[in-house]
């Protein structure tokens, strides 16, 4: 229903959290599924059913140390928010006089 509504530019990408749901959107017509917060293990039944057919993106408590077994499942996008949320801050001051 997006679809009919928006440009024919526009993707619609659907965030799911199981096989059951993955299969849905992209049945539903969904050009992109984000997998959240989805084991590895997960992952790769969707991946081996979708692969090729719509664009598969693992989200969600991805690492450094373990981006790598995110990456061997196939999927075709790997987001992280890990810089983001887990930079430490840093409290730094700037007096400027008038001169």
């Amino acid at each position: 229903m997006v679809k009919e509504r928006t440009s024919f530019m526009r993707k619609v990408e659907v965030e799911v959290s199981t096989y059951e749901d993955a299969i849905r959107a992209y049945r539903a017509g969904a050009d992109a599924i984000l997998l959240d917060n989805m084991k590895p293990s997960d992952i790769v039944p969707i991946v081996e059913e979708l692969k090729g057919k719509v664009i598969l993106e693992a989200s969600g408590g991805i690492t450094p140390g373990n981006v790598i077994e995110y990456a061997r499942t196939g999927v075709d996008v790997i987001s992280s928010g890990y810089i983001t949320h887990s930079a430490r801050s840093l409290d730094l001051t700037m007096d400027a006089e008038r001169l």
